[in-house]
């Protein structure tokens, strides 16, 4: 079976990922770096060893042409895993070793020995940053600097291990959207002793595009409604945990009150007005967010009510270049930018668009409630706008949402099942290109142009909703 990489849409959303990250113009020349064969190595006697090599392949095989384990006589990167001993005599090699510390990958590494039983969750972070160390050297005139070796210590990610291992009861929380990083966190939390119910939102369906990035996803599952189809796969994976497939917007569910309905919200959408209006129309008592900034890094928040540090809408807070790219999707589209603002397409601008695009767009009912970045990334992933229009709408690398994804999933067990020490940040970039730095956590304030945090009535709400629902 061929890797999903090869995929005519998957593949030139990988090309215009890298096009843009190398500063090129040519999607094709950027693809032309993507046609290259990977060979996995690792020894069939080290169980953790081939789980992680399964891992990386799951991965990579959503990027690069040809990757496996096996079948590939002249590859032109081999990734040597635990103690095996390499196969091929290509240039590139890339060595990863796991210990009870750490992950540690490099072209060269001296103490070379079998993968430790460490949590699932570990072994799929060494996926990723395998997989990071790969791609630097398919396109080695990528900007990001990456050690030689990488050591990505599990100290720095800022929890008790043992933490992995017990029980982690969410009770009942909300994933708002399905999609990659929504896709991502469950795969992430495979082997996680989960519980509770979790109820995944989203209304959208599965395009081809998604196939490059959302790890549960394949071709038979084009045109299905995403949320469905997630829990549909991981529900088997999570016997203590309840997932709850719901078709719909997150602030149109009829469970919706006036009360302190959303306990625990978790994020994983796309759009910087969409996280604010999820933060502003459901005011949640928690929330756990990840995003992801083109390939460059991940952006974790986490805030609990009543706060006086920055809320969801503080992090995203509307800037000039939100509303400049906005006013773009609109005069592209044919409509006004209030329209896109509203973020579904609604018959009337469906009739705009179509009479723009017709050879485009089959039919009204086709983009008729469809959010508008998704028409238009769909647009671009399939040439119909120029180049520089493009590259605002680059999705990440499938590592990339793995990562954030990861990191996610450390947060609510990190949250879940710590005290007040590991509480202090409410906002963390992570590098997909470097080890995750402490440093780098910081605890944001409100932001003066916050709607919600600068609303004396909207603070006295939340403070009323959530005193006595969430312990401090």
């Amino acid at each position: 079976m061929s890797n999903v990489a090869m995929i005519p849409a998957v593949r030139h959303e990988n090309a215009r990922a890298l096009a843009t990250a190398l500063g090129i113009m040519e999607v094709e020349t950027a693809a032309k770096l993507l046609d290259v064969s990977v060979l996995v190595t690792a020894n069939a006697d080290d169980p953790m060893a081939i789980f992680l090599a399964d891992e990386v392949i799951a991965l990579l095989s959503r990027t690069i042409d040809h990757v496996a384990r096996a079948g590939i006589q002249s590859p032109t990167i081999e990734i040597v895993i635990g103690n095996a001993e390499p196969r091929s005599t290509c240039l590139h090699l890339v060595q990863t070793v796991v210990t009870d510390e750490a992950v540690v990958i490099g072209s060269q590494i001296d103490q070379r020995g079998r993968i430790t039983k460490v949590s699932p969750i570990l072994v799929r972070l060494a996926a990723c940053y395998t997989c990071a160390a790969t791609m630097k050297r398919v396109a080695p005139e990528l900007w990001f600097p990456l050690p030689d070796p990488l050591q990505v210590s599990f100290t720095n990610l800022g929890l008790d291990l043992k933490s992995l291992q017990g029980d982690i009861n969410i009770d009942k929380a909300y994933l708002a959207g399905a999609g990659a990083i929504g896709n991502a966190l469950l795969w992430a939390m495979q082997g996680l002793r989960i519980q509770g119910e979790l109820h995944v939102v989203d209304f959208d369906k599965v395009e081809p595009g998604n196939l490059q990035r959302q790890v549960w996803f394949e071709q038979d599952d084009l045109g299905r409604n995403k949320a469905y189809c997630l829990v549909e796969k991981a529900q088997p994976l999570f016997p203590d945990l309840k997932l709850v497939p719901r078709d719909s917007e997150l602030q149109n569910l009829p469970e919706k009150c006036a009360g302190p309905w959303m306990a625990k919200l978790i994020v994983a959408v796309d759009s910087r007005r969409v996280r604010r209006r999820l933060q502003e129309a459901v005011l949640p008592g928690e929330v756990f967010d990840a995003s992801t900034t083109d390939i460059t890094e991940v952006v974790l928040h986490y805030h609990r009510q009543p706060t006086e540090h920055a809320c969801l809408s503080c992090v995203y807070v509307e800037d000039d270049e939100e509303q400049a790219f906005e006013a773009h999707i609109a005069e592209q589209l044919g409509i006004p930018v209030a329209k896109v603002r509203e973020s579904l397409i609604d018959h009337e601008a469906a009739i705009a668009i179509m009479g723009k695009y017709p050879q485009e767009i089959s039919s009204l009912e086709a983009i008729t409630g469809l959010a508008y970045d998704s028409l238009f990334k769909s647009l671009c992933g399939s040439g119909k706008l120029s180049r520089p229009q493009e590259a605002a709408t680059v999705a990440p690398f499938a590592f990339v949402s793995a990562l954030a994804g990861i990191l996610l999933g450390l947060e609510l067990v990190r949250r879940h099942t710590q005290g007040d020490h590991y509480q202090k940040f409410n906002y963390w970039k992570v590098s997909p290109w470097q080890p995750p730095f402490p440093r780098n956590r910081r605890q944001l304030p409100s932001d003066q142009r916050c709607p919600l945090c600068n609303n004396a009535l909207a603070k006295d709400v939340l403070r009323e909703l959530w005193t006595d629902e969430i312990s401090a």
